[in-house]
């Protein structure tokens, strides 16, 4: 028989005046009076909550951490503004969603430090992001890709194909 080593809460935050859709991932024997160290993941174009950071989430949780994996503005769970595409993925946006999602998790009484995590062109938003807010203490970045390219500028018609 398999046990289960920690648990997932399905979360939401505000973001650009809209609730962006995570899931809070808790370490085995989580106790809310006690002080963890949190980590908040930054996905791959184009991919959601419930993929790669899913899999990260859980590595991280057994190593007694609390992960924050969600969906980005229009990704996924989340909602795309008023008359936008789903799929948009502005780098500009991306920042200010894990800025929000920072301060999201400051909120909660039990985390004591924010690290982040990137993945791919996570790597560039959680450095971005890094570098502009000092909550976040630590980063690192798995395969991260660090370009400021055409996805992040050209329409629909592009990124869609």
């Amino acid at each position: 028989m398999m046990r289960c080593v920690m648990s997932v809460k399905r979360i939401t935050f505000k973001s650009f005046g809209v609730d962006l859709v995570g899931n809070l991932y808790f370490p085995e024997g989580y106790d809310e009076n006690k002080k963890y160290n949190a980590i908040v993941g930054a996905s791959p174009f184009p991919q959601v909550k419930e993929q790669v950071l899913a899999t990260y989430g859980i590595e991280m949780a057994k190593r007694g951490f609390v992960f924050l994996a969600f969906d980005y503005l229009g990704m996924g769970d989340s909602p795309a503004l008023a008359g936008e595409h789903k799929q948009s993925r502005y780098m500009f946006r991306l920042i200010e969603n894990t800025w929000d999602a920072v301060s999201y998790l400051g909120t909660l009484p039990f985390v004591e430090e924010i690290y982040g995590l990137g993945v791919c062109q996570g790597g560039s938003i959680i450095s971005t992001a890094a570098v502009t807010d000092h909550r976040i203490k630590k980063i690192a970045t798995v395969s991260g890709m660090m370009a400021d390219d055409a996805f992040q500028w050209v329409g629909k018609d592009v990124t869609d194909a």
